[in-house]
């Protein structure tokens, strides 16, 4: 199919969504289910690679159209939807709408995690100063972009207080947000470690957050065989803690 068009109507659209059906991969289709529950109805299986190819072909065309014409539910349509969307140069007022109108599809950590919009980085203040209705606003996708944003864009010199402030300040029993905060807080921890520490050690994560940052520290090979320890000293003051607290109950 001819992917660059100078206008999408919906009688293309429909031909896309035949097309993408026709390069999917029924084995990594059944891969991908068992990675994402619940999504069996919606996953096409098409690997990310051809995933991106395919929304690089699309935005040398007219994305407008495209964006107009887009009504897809299945994963692969969001993600290639967002990866479109987010490939435009624009101004501030239309990237912020674009951000939200992409979080609002999001229903699973795949889809979460593909689309990242370059232009943030030119509108970092402006960016910074809507992240709350995204980290505390409209359910736990909303709050895992909006923490995806801060790893993606905000683990600076400039920002990095900021960015920790505000991934301390979520308080989420949903898995997909706390391990995201860990892996926030893992990812900063490569350059700013000490900050990742103190946070750490504050308590002022929620201990979901902070078992999952210490497990991506753990875990990580970005992370000095030090600060390992040190995470795994941690670990245990926790653990004595919360075993002494059991006693005296």
């Amino acid at each position: 199919m001819e992917l660059i068009k100078t206008h999408w109507t919906d009688g293309d659209y429909a031909e896309f969504r035949g097309y993408l059906r026709s390069v999917s991969d029924e084995k990594y289709r059944a891969f991908h289910i068992s990675l994402v529950p619940g999504a069996e109805e919606r996953i096409i299986g098409i690997r990310i690679p051809t995933i991106r190819k395919i929304a690089k072909e699309i935005a040398k065309g007219d994305i407008d159209s495209f964006l107009k014409c887009s009504c897809g539910t299945a994963n692969e349509e969001i993600m290639i939807e967002g990866l479109v969307m987010a490939s435009r140069k624009c101004g501030c007022g239309e990237l912020i709408r674009d951000i939200f109108r992409f979080a609002g599809k999001i229903d699973n950590w795949a889809v979460n995690d593909v689309v990242k919009f370059p232009m943030i980085s030119k509108y970092r203040r402006e960016i910074a100063d809507v992240t709350d209705k995204l980290l505390f606003g409209s359910g736990p996708w909303h709050t895992r972009y909006g923490l995806k944003i801060l790893m993606d864009y905000y683990l600076d010199d400039e920002y990095i207080d900021f960015a920790l402030e505000k991934t301390a300040a979520v308080r989420s029993e949903e898995y997909y947000v706390y391990m995201m905060q860990g892996w926030l807080l893992a990812t900063a921890a490569v350059k700013y470690a000490e900050k990742v520490f103190e946070l750490l050690e504050s308590g002022r994560l929620t201990s979901d957050a902070a078992a999952a940052t210490m497990g991506k520290m753990r875990d990580s090979r970005r992370i000095s065989a030090a600060d390992k320890d040190r995470v795994q000293r941690i670990r245990n003051r926790i653990a004595k803690g919360t075993k002494g607290g059991n006693t005296d109950a």
